[in-house]
């Protein structure tokens, strides 16, 4: 899932620059794995989970709450695209989370993922930066 996402961004980010907006990801990857990558917008290792902490974004209780009916319309998507779970890194049952923040780090809209694929479309958040 984090695979796809990061594609889906990678392809969007043109219209997050176009808002006035940037895209900061946070990952448990650790930096030897994202290091391999170019990523058009800055990418945190969150190895340990600290910032998952600090914004009290919890885990599933389990694999079945953590996948969802979300994710289960775009398995045929990412099985299409190829994309393969990668090896295990950090909490396998992290739920995501969607922040945006103005230039003085207040928090203005805030998601907390119910199931794996429970993150904003590109096209709400778009329109939500469009509009502060």
């Amino acid at each position: 899932m984090c695979q796809y996402e990061l594609m889906v961004l990678i392809e969007n980010n043109s219209k997050f620059i176009e808002t006035g907006g940037q895209i900061i990801v946070f990952l448990q990857s650790p930096l030897e794995t994202l290091a391999d990558e170019e990523f058009p917008f800055t990418v945190v290792s969150d190895e340990n989970g600290d910032i998952y902490k600090l914004l009290d974004i919890k885990p599933a209780a389990s694999k079945s709450e953590l996948r969802g009916e979300k994710r289960e319309k775009l398995d045929p998507v990412i099985k299409g695209l190829g994309i393969q779970h990668g090896k295990y890194e950090g909490e396998e049952l992290q739920l995501p989370a969607a922040f945006a923040v103005d230039r003085d780090l207040n928090v203005y809209y805030a998601k907390y993922g119910t199931e794996v694929a429970d993150i904003p479309e590109v096209e709400e958040i778009i329109e939500l930066l469009a509009g502060k």
